[in-house]
């Protein structure tokens, strides 16, 4: 498929957005919503560098099209490629430009539940049509670069690759690597198909083909295409954990980090999936819905979901047994057939649920007191850690080693004593990628929880320190495997 700007989805019939085209003349500040033009001040304020051309990689040819990327400070940023298109809940489809695109501008949210003072995330803008990705280099003349692709987390529900609570900056520099974001369709755009009305899993159908584009086109960008990571927290471990069971992509991924993926919860859904999906009928209807109507639509799954055992913690998830995926009875056996061709790093934060505390406001009483936080919340945080995330990703993990391949478990430990949110959920990305955002504003970084909040359980004497060597460590997995990775005292344990 070829670029067409004005009408992306070929036959497929327009479709609205909140945000415009690349071709049309953007708004101005007096034209655009108040939370667009909070957000706008808000990334203004702290995350925007000067840019100018590059140094090195001015123009990109690649087999998907020519790009003509920005420099930043030392770095070389293409954003907003599109690597795929598709109609509402369909595959995606390769996408190629045919003529040079200006990869000035970062790839747009898939549509969502939001509020007003989300500000980074709707200063992306939101449109279904969000199959886009961005790639972050060191601008060097170097070529042969190890390459990450980052999937985002977020539920299934949620994010999109190019917040800045995601910016690659820190790695790129220090690691000399290679960065790719990926932004696929989430909620009801991308999950929760019954494989015969629609693609059960559009979502992941995306990723793989993102890490396609990747494989096909890094080389363009200086990066060497038998030498891709995979990387991803919470949903993005488990879509980085799914894409190894891509029959599609052997041979095209070489590492994998999945961290924090809740594999506790993600199978044996059958009766949770029946009750959730959509009928044929509803899904016809929702093909002409409005595009946030159908992303407010995750509300009702939420309420339909409160019933659904562990499953109501995260009612989107992929289908096993739907395309691209194998049933889980094979699951087993296409893991273990891995091990001689792909290394892994997995793990989980110490305390992954205590991000999760303050929904139930008894609970979050009780984690005040000293009594309540020693006797009650903290032993229900450690059991609800290991059953949700740290049991499964060990045991995966041990499974990987035993057929003779190479998979590190860890454990991120990294926080002050005493504090509730100490080693929560995510609470190892403001390490991984030490933007600004994080320390700013109030928007919701998981649960009700902000950035602020998550990086006060940081020592702010060691804090660089500690995410230096976190960067060190990652750095060292995509480029030279699980032997180089070792521990960090204070930060992070392997088993």
């Amino acid at each position: 498929m070829t670029d067409r700007r004005d009408h992306p989805h070929d036959d497929a019939s327009p479709r609205p957005s909140t945000r415009p085209r690349l071709t049309e003349p953007a708004q101005s500040p007096e034209a655009r919503s108040t939370p667009a033009r909070l957000a706008e001040e808000a990334t203004a304020s702290g995350s925007e560098r000067p840019t100018s051309a590059p140094a090195h990689w001015a123009s990109v040819a690649t087999p998907a099209g020519t790009f003509l990327p920005l420099g930043e400070d030392d770095l070389v940023r293409a954003l907003g490629i599109r690597y795929a298109s598709s109609r509402r809940f369909g595959a995606p489809e390769p996408y190629a430009y045919d003529r040079p695109f200006a990869a000035d501008t970062p790839a747009p949210a898939c549509p969502q539940v939001h509020k007003p003072t989300d500000t980074e995330l709707v200063a992306l803008g939101f449109d279904e049509d969000c199959q886009r990705l961005s790639v972050t280099r060191p601008d060097t003349a170097e070529t042969g670069l190890p390459v990450l692709v980052w999937i985002h987390g977020g539920s299934y529900v949620a994010g999109a690759g190019d917040v800045p609570y995601y910016d690659p900056r820190w790695l790129v520099e220090e690691q000399n690597v290679i960065v790719v974001a990926v932004t696929y369709r989430i909620g009801l755009f991308g999950y929760l198909g019954d494989g015969e009305s629609r693609e059960a899993n559009p979502g992941l159908l995306d990723q793989v083909e993102a890490v396609r584009w990747v494989h096909r086109n890094i080389g363009g960008f200086g990066g060497d295409p038998d030498r891709i990571t995979i990387a991803g927290q919470s949903a993005g471990g488990h879509a980085c954990w799914d894409l190894l069971q891509v029959e599609e992509l052997r041979g095209m991924i070489a590492r994998a980090i999945v961290q924090s993926a809740p594999l506790g919860i993600v199978f044996g859904r059958r009766r949770a999936l029946a009750a959730l999906t959509p009928s044929a009928a509803a899904t016809e209807s929702m093909r002409e819905a409005d595009p946030q109507d159908l992303a407010d639509g995750r509300i009702r799954i939420d309420r339909l979901a409160f019933r659904q055992g562990l499953a109501k913690f995260m009612p989107f998830t992929t289908r096993y047994g739907a395309r691209p995926l194998p049933p889980e009875s094979e699951l087993v056996g296409r893991w273990k057939g891995l091990a001689g061709s792909v290394e892994v790093l997995m793990g989980t934060t110490s305390r992954e649920v205590s991000l999760f505390t303050g929904i139930l406001p008894s609970l979050q009483r009780l984690a005040d007191s000293p009594r309540g936080s020693r006797w009650v919340v903290e032993p229900l945080v450690r059991a609800l850690t290991r059953k949700v995330y740290g049991r499964e990703s060990r045991r995966w993990a041990r499974l990987f080693r035993q057929a003779g391949g190479r998979a590190v478990s860890y454990t991120f430990v990294y926080g002050r004593p005493g504090m509730t949110l100490s080693c929560c959920h995510l609470s190892e990305l403001p390490l991984l990628f030490p933007s600004p955002a994080w320390r700013r504003g109030v928007e919701e970084a998981g649960a009700g929880v902000t950035g602020p909040e998550v990086v006060a359980t940081y020592d702010p004497e060691t804090v660089e320190e500690a995410g230096r060597a976190l960067r060190a460590a990652w750095g060292a997995f995509v480029r030279e495997g699980a032997d180089a990775v070792e521990p960090i005292p204070g930060v992070l344990d392997l088993d």
